[in-house]
Protein backbone atom coordinates (compact mmCIF):
# COMPACT_ATOMS: atom_id res chain seq x y z
CA UNK A 1 0.00 0.00 0.00
CA UNK A 2 1.56 3.52 -1.09
CA UNK A 3 2.61 5.51 2.01
CA UNK A 4 0.37 8.07 0.80
CA UNK A 5 -2.49 6.31 1.68
CA UNK A 6 -1.24 4.87 4.76
CA UNK A 7 -0.81 8.42 6.09
CA UNK A 8 -4.28 9.02 5.22
CA UNK A 9 -5.82 6.41 6.99
CA UNK A 10 -3.82 6.93 10.16
CA UNK A 11 -4.59 10.95 10.09
CA UNK A 12 -7.99 9.87 9.71
CA UNK A 13 -7.84 6.89 12.54
CA UNK A 14 -6.53 10.26 14.58
CA UNK A 15 -9.46 12.10 13.87
CA UNK A 16 -11.79 9.20 14.71
CA UNK A 17 -10.22 8.99 17.64
CA UNK A 18 -10.12 12.37 18.89
CA UNK A 19 -13.59 13.20 18.26
CA UNK A 20 -14.44 10.14 20.24
CA UNK A 21 -12.59 10.58 22.71
CA UNK A 22 -13.58 14.30 23.17
CA UNK A 23 -17.11 13.23 22.97
CA UNK A 24 -16.86 10.73 25.77
CA UNK A 25 -15.07 12.52 27.98
CA UNK A 26 -17.71 15.44 27.93
CA UNK A 27 -20.82 13.19 27.79
CA UNK A 28 -19.53 10.11 30.05
CA UNK A 29 -16.40 10.09 31.45
CA UNK A 30 -14.80 6.95 29.44
CA UNK A 31 -11.66 7.64 27.81
CA UNK A 32 -11.28 4.59 25.62
CA UNK A 33 -9.47 6.30 22.69
CA UNK A 34 -6.94 8.22 23.99
CA UNK A 35 -4.66 5.63 24.60
CA UNK A 36 -4.32 5.68 20.82
CA UNK A 37 -3.94 9.22 19.98
CA UNK A 38 -0.36 9.77 20.16
CA UNK A 39 0.63 7.04 18.87
CA UNK A 40 -1.09 7.27 15.88
CA UNK A 41 -0.08 11.31 15.48
CA UNK A 42 3.30 9.78 16.07
CA UNK A 43 2.99 7.59 12.78
CA UNK A 44 1.16 10.37 10.97
CA UNK A 45 4.25 12.21 11.79
CA UNK A 46 6.76 9.77 10.89
CA UNK A 47 5.24 8.67 7.63
CA UNK A 48 5.25 12.60 6.28
CA UNK A 49 8.28 14.43 7.85
CA UNK A 50 11.42 14.98 5.96
CA UNK A 51 13.66 15.00 8.76
CA UNK A 52 12.05 12.90 11.52
CA UNK A 53 13.43 14.62 14.85
CA UNK A 54 13.85 12.70 17.90
CA UNK A 55 13.19 15.00 19.97
CA UNK A 56 9.77 15.39 18.60
CA UNK A 57 8.73 11.85 18.74
CA UNK A 58 10.61 11.63 22.23
CA UNK A 59 7.26 14.78 23.20
CA UNK A 60 4.94 12.41 21.39
CA UNK A 61 6.03 9.90 23.53
CA UNK A 62 5.97 11.16 27.03
CA UNK A 63 2.63 13.24 25.79
CA UNK A 64 1.25 9.58 25.58
CA UNK A 65 2.44 8.55 29.00
CA UNK A 66 0.77 11.26 30.69
CA UNK A 67 -1.71 10.08 28.48
CA UNK A 68 -2.24 6.91 30.40
CA UNK A 69 -1.26 7.84 34.07
CA UNK A 70 -4.23 10.65 33.76
CA UNK A 71 -6.60 7.94 33.03
CA UNK A 72 -5.97 6.59 36.79
CA UNK A 73 -7.67 8.94 39.37
CA UNK A 74 -5.38 9.55 42.17
CA UNK A 75 -2.69 11.82 43.21
CA UNK A 76 0.51 9.95 41.99
CA UNK A 77 -0.76 9.57 38.87
CA UNK A 78 -1.32 12.51 38.30
CA UNK A 79 2.44 13.07 39.44
CA UNK A 80 3.40 10.70 37.09
CA UNK A 81 1.46 12.33 34.44
CA UNK A 82 2.60 15.80 35.18
CA UNK A 83 6.40 14.94 34.97
CA UNK A 84 5.69 12.79 31.29
CA UNK A 85 4.11 16.10 30.03
CA UNK A 86 6.81 18.44 31.41
CA UNK A 87 9.49 16.25 29.74
CA UNK A 88 7.53 16.15 26.70
CA UNK A 89 7.36 20.16 26.84
CA UNK A 90 11.55 19.92 27.36
CA UNK A 91 11.82 18.12 24.21
CA UNK A 92 9.42 20.82 21.86
CA UNK A 93 11.53 23.50 23.80
CA UNK A 94 14.43 22.54 22.48
CA UNK A 95 13.24 21.99 19.29
CA UNK A 96 12.01 25.41 19.13
CA UNK A 97 15.20 27.42 20.05
CA UNK A 98 17.38 25.01 17.80
CA UNK A 99 15.02 26.19 15.17
CA UNK A 100 16.02 30.03 16.93
CA UNK A 101 19.39 29.95 16.69
CA UNK A 102 18.91 29.91 12.48
CA UNK A 103 17.32 33.10 12.89
CA UNK A 104 17.66 36.73 14.48
CA UNK A 105 15.57 37.26 17.05
CA UNK A 106 15.33 41.02 17.49
CA UNK A 107 15.16 42.50 20.85
CA UNK A 108 11.48 43.19 20.82
CA UNK A 109 10.45 40.06 20.06
CA UNK A 110 10.77 39.75 24.13
CA UNK A 111 8.21 42.31 25.04
CA UNK A 112 6.19 39.01 23.81
CA UNK A 113 6.93 37.47 27.32
CA UNK A 114 4.33 40.27 29.23
CA UNK A 115 1.71 38.33 28.32
CA UNK A 116 2.98 34.99 29.83
CA UNK A 117 3.87 36.59 32.96
CA UNK A 118 0.65 38.06 32.82
CA UNK A 119 -1.25 34.63 32.91
CA UNK A 120 1.78 33.28 35.35
CA UNK A 121 0.75 35.95 38.12
CA UNK A 122 -2.92 35.49 37.41
CA UNK A 123 -2.40 31.59 38.08
CA UNK A 124 -0.35 32.28 40.96
CA UNK A 125 -3.54 34.02 42.51
CA UNK A 126 -6.54 31.58 41.35
CA UNK A 127 -5.26 28.74 40.34
CA UNK A 128 -2.08 27.41 42.67
CA UNK A 129 -3.06 28.65 46.45
CA UNK A 130 -5.85 25.52 45.49
CA UNK A 131 -3.46 22.99 44.75
CA UNK A 132 -2.88 22.21 47.97
CA UNK A 133 0.99 22.23 50.13
CA UNK A 134 2.55 19.22 48.74
CA UNK A 135 1.67 19.85 44.86
CA UNK A 136 2.00 23.75 44.87
CA UNK A 137 5.34 23.53 44.43
CA UNK A 138 5.44 20.53 41.17
CA UNK A 139 2.11 22.29 39.72
CA UNK A 140 4.06 25.98 40.02
CA UNK A 141 7.27 24.41 37.92
CA UNK A 142 5.03 22.80 35.46
CA UNK A 143 3.53 25.90 34.93
CA UNK A 144 6.81 27.63 34.38
CA UNK A 145 7.83 25.08 31.85
CA UNK A 146 4.97 25.08 30.09
CA UNK A 147 4.99 28.88 29.29
CA UNK A 148 8.27 29.05 28.28
CA UNK A 149 7.70 26.33 25.92
CA UNK A 150 4.38 28.61 24.80
CA UNK A 151 6.95 31.63 24.50
CA UNK A 152 9.58 29.59 22.46
CA UNK A 153 7.20 28.46 20.11
CA UNK A 154 5.67 32.72 19.77
CA UNK A 155 9.89 33.47 19.53
CA UNK A 156 10.10 30.64 16.43
CA UNK A 157 6.84 32.45 14.93
CA UNK A 158 7.91 35.71 15.19
CA UNK A 159 11.50 35.27 13.76
CA UNK A 160 11.00 32.67 10.64
CA UNK A 161 6.94 31.63 10.90
CA UNK A 162 5.29 28.83 11.79
CA UNK A 163 1.82 29.52 13.46
CA UNK A 164 0.07 26.33 13.80
CA UNK A 165 3.14 25.45 16.33
CA UNK A 166 2.29 28.41 18.13
CA UNK A 167 -1.32 28.11 17.97
CA UNK A 168 -0.51 24.84 18.93
CA UNK A 169 1.20 25.62 22.02
CA UNK A 170 -1.62 27.90 23.01
CA UNK A 171 -4.03 25.31 22.74
CA UNK A 172 -1.62 23.18 25.34
CA UNK A 173 -2.09 25.95 27.74
CA UNK A 174 -5.20 26.01 27.46
CA UNK A 175 -6.21 22.49 28.17
CA UNK A 176 -3.58 22.24 30.81
CA UNK A 177 -5.39 25.50 32.51
CA UNK A 178 -8.56 23.39 31.94
CA UNK A 179 -7.53 20.50 33.82
CA UNK A 180 -6.16 22.31 36.92
CA UNK A 181 -9.44 24.19 37.04
CA UNK A 182 -11.14 20.76 36.91
CA UNK A 183 -8.36 18.92 39.19
CA UNK A 184 -8.19 21.92 41.67
CA UNK A 185 -11.14 24.23 41.46
CA UNK A 186 -13.48 20.90 40.69
CA UNK A 187 -14.62 22.50 37.55
CA UNK A 188 -15.77 20.30 34.54
CA UNK A 189 -13.78 18.31 31.78
CA UNK A 190 -15.25 20.17 28.92
CA UNK A 191 -12.85 21.81 26.28
CA UNK A 192 -9.96 19.61 27.90
CA UNK A 193 -9.55 16.99 25.43
CA UNK A 194 -10.57 19.17 22.30
CA UNK A 195 -8.06 21.65 23.02
CA UNK A 196 -5.38 18.96 23.95
CA UNK A 197 -5.89 16.86 20.20
CA UNK A 198 -5.96 20.15 18.10
CA UNK A 199 -2.52 21.05 19.88
CA UNK A 200 -0.65 18.36 19.68
CA UNK A 201 -1.91 17.74 16.26
CA UNK A 202 -0.88 21.33 15.06
CA UNK A 203 2.44 20.98 16.75
CA UNK A 204 3.36 18.30 14.82
CA UNK A 205 2.09 19.56 11.56
CA UNK A 206 4.28 22.29 11.75
CA UNK A 207 7.21 20.30 11.19
CA UNK A 208 5.41 18.65 8.20
CA UNK A 209 6.65 19.70 4.66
Amino acid sequence: MPQRIISILVLGLYIVCSACDVYASEHHGRRTCKVFLMPLLLGYYVLNANMVSTFLCAALVFGWIGDLCLMKDGKWPFVFGLTAFMIGHFCYIYVFTRDLLLYSVRPAYYLSLVPYLIYLALSMKHIIPYAGRKMRYPVMVYMVVLLVMSWTALLRFLASGGIPVWLGSVLFLISDTLIACRTFLKKGDRGIMLTYVLAQFLIISGFIS
